[in-house]
């Protein structure tokens, strides 16, 4: 009897298994650290920003636009919007300057400390009286 139930059970396995085409994928648009439950692909109406970058413990997300820039922090619980300023380029990067909000952007490549996903720049973020964060930034 256990025989024949192993071997149902062991049948059944093989059968599902099978069904089972493709491989798997580790695809990084994949990670939760990239791209965050809220995100979907941008619609044709909407704008993309010129410059994204995240960082992690605690997780936090910047977009730069042409006329804003956003910091969610704290996995998204605290938020902030300022104008974009101009930009203060120095020798390896550049640096968006407010009373708010710095964001420096380092031509130095980075991977993301909890996918590993490979980005082109390191980023820091500092809010106005708060620790500095280090992330990474631009396109994966």
């Amino acid at each position: 009897m256990r025989t024949s139930v192993f071997a149902g059970l062991l049948s059944a396995s093989l059968l599902v298994l099978g069904g089972c085409e493709g491989e798997l994928s580790s695809d990084v648009q994949d990670s939760p650290s990239i791209v965050a439950e809220d995100e979907t692909p941008a619609a044709e109406d909407e704008e993309t920003p010129i410059f994204r970058a995240v960082g992690q413990e605690p997780g936090w997300i910047v977009r730069i636009y042409d006329d804003i820039m956003t910091y969610e922090a704290d996995y998204g619980e605290r938020r902030v919007t300022v104008n974009t300023p101009e930009a203060e380029e120095f020798d390896g990067g550049r640096r968006y300057v407010t009373d708010a909000l710095i964001v420096e952007i380092m031509d130095t490549a980075c991977n993301d400390s909890m996918s590993g996903a490979a980005y082109p720049a390191s980023v820091i973020v500092t809010e106005d009286g708060r620790v500095p964060l280090q992330g990474c930034g631009g396109t994966p």
